[in-house]
């Protein structure tokens, strides 16, 4: 995808601003991304992303949560329309409700749906290939990484023969989880915009 410079912020493209977080395991701490997906869904514009690393009890976890969400909204002056971290944890996503509720912010907090892997990395190399997602450059760095570090485990395949994403903290599959929670509700209709306007090309 291309990137966008700063300037950029200031002119999004009407749509809905969505967060997937992601509760990595013990070694591997949080990570979390803020995407805006335009109302024909023919742009998808990753504005932030950023990684926790250090471990934390839940109410640091939902501290760093609330400051990720607040950093967003302010800085591109927006309001967060849906949240969808990981589903493996309903007592944080309880708690991520409560807070912003309390806070007043007109926010939606759901589990994720985590459809299959390969589909995400399907809809994902779509995106890349019809030039949909793009991303603001010096604020996803996290997502950047992640992207180009991603890898296929030379030794597995799942039960269906299909590759497997390497999962073994050598790279930052976290954030590429967080990054798929946030578009995955929408990959269908992102896929069916792209597919329309390739038959009519």
């Amino acid at each position: 995808g291309e990137f966008i410079n700063d300037r950029w912020k200031d002119n999004l493209p009407k749509g809905e601003t969505v967060i997937g977080i992601d509760y990595g395991g013990t070694k591997s701490g949080q990570a979390y991304v803020c995407l805006r997906i335009s109302d024909d869904y023919r742009q998808v514009i990753a504005l932030a992303s950023r990684k926790i690393k250090e471990e934390l009890d839940d109410r640091g976890l939902l501290e760093e949560q609330l400051s990720f969400i607040d950093y967003c909204m302010k800085k591109y002056k927006i309001k967060i329309d849906y949240i969808y971290p990981d589903n493996a944890n309903p007592t944080h996503i309880r708690s991520l409700d409560n807070a912003v509720r309390q806070r007043d912010w007109d926010t939606v907090v759901r589990a994720c749906w985590k459809l299959p892997i390969n589909d995400r990395i399907d809809g994902m190399n779509k995106m890349l290939a019809f030039d949909v997602f793009k991303y603001i450059k010096d604020e996803c760095l996290t997502l950047e990484n992640a992207l180009k570090e991603a890898l296929w485990d030379s030794k597995v395949k799942n039960s269906e023969n299909q590759d497997i994403r390497l999962d073994d903290f050598t790279t930052d599959i976290d954030t590429l989880d967080a990054f798929e929670y946030a578009f995955e509700r929408d990959i269908r209709i992102i896929i069916d915009k792209i597919d329309m306007e390739v038959q009519y090309d």
